[in-house]
């Protein structure tokens, strides 16, 4: 973008001194309306690029903010099943705890 950027300053400048050339000097009028023609076809298909560019920007920045989204839930969803898991674990211990226990009281 900066380029583009950057390359549309610089044709700006070419196109204002080529202006003042023509003023100067009439004879070259079809070279410096051919160069006038050239700049402002490229600022044209640059702004276009430009414009292209600042839309998919604006489309990456979305999808950005809904991936952000997914992984915040994705986060919440771990967060739950790591809680899940911990009194899994105490429940088989339990469990474990009581078999042995049975096995005791068997004997």
């Amino acid at each position: 973008y900066s380029r583009v950027t950057a390359m549309c300053s610089e044709k700006t400048a070419e196109l204002e001194r080529l202006t003042g050339a023509r003023e100067k000097n009439r004879k070259g009028e079809g070279l410096v309306d051919s160069a006038e023609a050239d700049v402002e076809d490229f600022r044209s298909r640059a702004w276009t690029r430009i414009e292209m560019q600042e839309g998919r920007l604006d489309e990456a920045l979305r999808h950005r903010e809904e991936l952000e989204e997914v992984v915040r839930r994705l986060k919440l969803v771990n967060k739950g099943l790591d809680h899940r898991l911990q009194q899994t674990k105490e429940e088989l211990r339990t469990y474990e705890t009581d078999i042995s226990d049975m096995k005791q009281m068997a004997k």
